[in-house]
């Protein structure tokens, strides 16, 4: 779900690419997932749900994991994205987040929080320059990042929304489908399901092992083809060397930390290591748990209550901790002849600012429409717009008026631009929020989320009330 964060049904990272699932837009122009109910008790009528509520779900799910571990309510959150996410993106995991009925306090980049972990797990003051690769199950990330205990700065990032491990998966899934048709098999679409988590399963497999099979069963009756490390490699070659081109100096690194599930592949390892002239590649913290265990770190430092067990990020916190995390696009506004002025460059640290000064374009103006971009082409209409930030100006001829205008990047990457006429100190201001929901609808699910919580609060006490009760009665019996 986290490829449909933040983004319009007629995206092409969408619309590009089959699903299991029927993606709709909704009256408002965006993404959603038509999501049939199969409860019994349920109408049995389809609804249209939200990227963002999927994972507040979610999100949700791990806050009452949380709460049932530690015996305590958790009402903050840090939560981590992709380094490559957008504005978009971010501020829909910030909605997904506050949806669950959590005050989020950071949206962190995964690369940077396992740079966290990793350099939390050094004894020595002593600054290193890592490079973190994070290939996960939808996304990819690399990073530099300069640590050491309790401090990351990251220098650069780059990455692939539309690649990971569910791309392996389907690589796989394609090439089993299309033999086991040649075989005379006809699947159906629960078949089809059954049979393309056969093939994850064989991926993970090939990690360990040279050669594994790839089940199919029909009517009762098991059919498999064999399917090699070998073949799995040469399938997929073109995006481990997609990730490999993410990569754009080894001269300068001192330490590989290799993070998210699809990084254990034994070809990905080998292609980094020849990279890198063989340097050796970290493994202090398991890949699947860096990210969460960088998140905790920085959460716990957040946290005014210290809710944290300690044990969670080993041991206690011995300082504040430090992140300077960087921009993964450009963000700027429009010019005359659909030109791209850059306010702030793709991998500025943030939080940062800019203000520099415009004018109008055109004789007697009475107001300036800046136009709110993100991407690299020099060319505005190439760019994502995410919004717009109108101001009245007196009508001048052209190039008489000076417009003020800033743009603000606060520390979860989320934008806001502020202009103002430095004639009449006129102002207008803009937070960029790419949010699907309105105010009122983020709020009455925040509510309904609560709602939910006290409803399985009630039913647990009625639940520990049975069982206390049917324990008594046994006892009751025996006596």
């Amino acid at each position: 779900i986290k490829r449909f964060m933040g983004r319009s049904p007629n995206d092409t990272e969408i619309t590009k690419r089959g699903y299991p699932f029927e993606v709709l837009s909704t009256r408002k122009g965006e993404a959603a997932i038509r999501v049939t109910p199969i409860d019994e008790n349920a109408t049995g009528e389809s609804k249209m749900i939200s990227p963002e509520q999927i994972s507040s779900y979610i999100i949700g799910y791990m806050k009452a994991l949380a709460q049932a571990h530690i015996g305590n309510e958790v009402k903050d959150a840090v939560i981590t994205v992709p380094a490559n996410f957008n504005n978009a993106q971010r501020q829909a995991t910030k909605d997904a987040g506050e949806m669950a009925g959590l005050n989020v306090l950071r949206i962190v980049n995964e690369p940077t929080a396992a740079a966290l972990a990793y350099g939390y797990g050094k004894n020595s003051e002593e600054e290193r320059t890592v490079l973190v690769y994070d290939l996960g199950g939808g996304t990819f990330d690399v990073s530099i990042v300069r640590c050491r205990v309790l401090d990351a700065k990251v220098l650069s990032t780059a990455g692939l929304t539309d690649l990971g491990g569910e791309d392996f998966n389907n690589r796989i899934f394609e090439d089993a489908l299309a033999q086991f048709k040649k075989k005379g098999f006809s699947l159906n679409a629960e078949e089809e399901f059954a049979l393309y988590t056969s093939c994850e399963s064989a991926k993970k497999s090939l990690s360990v092992v040279e050669k594994t099979t790839i089940e199919h069963y029909q009517n009762g009756i098991g059919h498999e083809i064999r399917f090699t490390r070998e073949e799995f490699e040469e399938l997929c070659m073109d995006l481990f060397e997609k990730t490999i081109e993410c990569v754009d100096d080894a001269s300068s690194i001192d330490d590989i930390v290799l993070i998210g599930g699809s990084s254990r592949i034994p070809k990905v390892q080998e292609m980094i290591q020849e990279f890198f002239g063989n340097k050796n590649l970290k493994f202090d913290i398991p890949p699947d748990h860096a990210v969460a265990h960088g998140a905790a770190i920085l959460a716990e430092s957040l946290s005014t209550q210290n809710l944290l067990n300690s044990s969670l990020v080993g041991g206690s916190l011995r300082g504040a901790v430090k992140l300077a995390d960087v921009l993964p696009f450009s963000r700027g506004t429009n010019l005359i002849y659909d030109r791209f002025s850059v306010m702030l460059k793709r991998n500025t640290q943030y939080p940062a600012s800019k203000t520099t000064t415009f004018s109008n374009s055109r004789d007697y103006q009475n107001a300036i429409l800046f136009k709110i971009l993100e991407g690299e082409s020099s060319v505005s209409s190439k760019n994502n717009e995410l919004g717009e930030c109108e101001i009245a100006i007196h009508p001048k001829l052209v190039d008489e008026n000076t417009i003020e205008t800033t743009f603000a990047v606060d520390e979860n990457g989320i934008l806001s631009v502020r202009v103002r006429d430095k004639d009449t100190n006129r102002e207008a201001s803009t937070t960029v929020q790419t949010t699907r929901l309105s105010d009122n609808e983020r709020l009455k699910m925040v509510r309904n989320a609560r709602e939910e919580e006290k409803k399985e609060a009630i039913e647990k006490k009625k639940y520990e009330a049975r069982t206390a009760f049917g324990w008594y009665l046994i006892r009751v019996e025996k006596f």
